[in-house]
């Protein structure tokens, strides 16, 4: 059995050594989360320097860069270098920032 440790307004499962217990994993919970999408994520990679493409895809500026040109995508442009030789090439002005909150 987990023994449930209260935070300020924040209820966090525990494991027997203290450890915190994923939602999904842990026994208590496991029912009510048997209807939420799976996407169980321990640790997230974020690449240097994010910009978001038009159809919504975020990459890293220098790799996207590097995979335009490997592309052999036109100076001034830029593709969704996971659409491969035909997809869409918009202008490098369209991509924006993406800032982590």
């Amino acid at each position: 059995m987990h023994n449930l440790q209260n935070r300020s307004s924040h209820t966090t499962a525990l494991s027997l050594t203290g450890a915190p217990v994923c939602p999904i994993c842990s026994t208590e919970l496991n029912e009510l989360a048997r209807g939420v999408p799976y996407a169980h994520h321990t640790k997230s990679y974020m690449e240097d320097d994010p910009v978001v493409l038009p159809n919504g895809r975020v990459f890293g500026r220098e790799r996207l860069k590097s995979l335009n040109e490997k592309l052999g995508v036109s100076r001034g442009l830029v593709r969704d270098p996971t659409e491969g030789l035909g997809g869409e090439q918009w202008d490098e002005g369209l991509i924006r920032k993406v800032f982590i909150s």
